[in-house]
């Protein structure tokens, strides 16, 4: 073999190693921008299910098939809903398809904001259970990320555990207005000592005013649970 044919054989080994450093980079280069597509995609759904979650405590009130109390706190409209021994419906048990539907409503809203390449191809399925020490929020949708040559679809469920338990609050507020309908004319000092000391709740009471009149017929009271607030009413005439 001649310096000639070694020569050739050099210059077609570095051409095919140029050619294999370059299919190399252009690959390294594709793969992190298609999978930051994709996390961003789940990065989205997963915001869109914990904003769900903590819009609840604020709104989901609302909808409910009790009276409320409208007051008016500045920037911000506070609906009150009026517990009373009856109240069945809000029940820990009881309330769960309603707070779903709420939250499913909420979910399904932020995730039709997807932009291209991502679809939602199919509408979510939020569930929610309460439990003794959190709310699990978990939704089930399939979305598409679609590309000329490519389509990834996102089918597995993201789940939220929120700060709140909402089943150890809805108990206390019906222990709240049970107390309150056997003493109508006592608080349940009790009660508010031994949630904090069993549960961290912090319970706070006050009289509703309307038009700078007090309404002795109606309390008020809050329970805060890591920093997520909610309010009930009850009567007690």
């Amino acid at each position: 073999m001649n310096k000639g044919q070694i020569t050739i054989f050099i210059i077609i080994g570095l051409f095919i190693l140029i050619i294999f450093i370059t299919l190399q980079t252009y690959t390294r280069l594709d793969i992190p921008k298609s999978d930051s597509e994709i996390l961003a995609t789940k990065q989205y759904a997963q915001t869109c299910l914990e904003n769900s979650a903590k819009t609840t405590p604020e709104s989901f009130f609302t909808i409910l098939p009790v009276n409320t109390i409208i007051i008016d706190e500045g920037k911000t409209l506070r609906y009150i809903p009026i517990l009373l021994e009856q109240n069945q419906n809000l029940l820990p048990q009881q309330i769960e398809p309603t707070i779903q539907t709420f939250a499913n409503t909420i979910q399904t809203q932020c995730l039709n904001l997807l932009q291209t390449p991502a679809t939602l191809l199919t509408k979510p399925q939020t569930t929610v259970k309460l439990l003794d020490d959190t709310t699990i929020f978990t939704s089930h949708q399939k979305i598409s990320i679609t590309k000329p040559a490519s389509q990834t679809l996102i089918t597995e469920p993201f789940t939220y555990n929120a700060q709140y338990r909402l089943k150890t609050i809805l108990t206390t507020a019906h222990q709240i207005i049970n107390q309150i309908k056997q003493k109508p004319t006592r608080i349940p000092l009790g009660l508010m000592i031994s949630q904090l000391e069993q549960h961290n709740l912090n319970i706070t009471y006050r009289r509703l005013i309307q038009e700078n009149t007090i309404k002795n017929n109606i309390l008020l009271f809050t329970i805060i649970d890591n920093n997520t607030r909610f309010d009930f009413a009850t009567k007690t005439t």
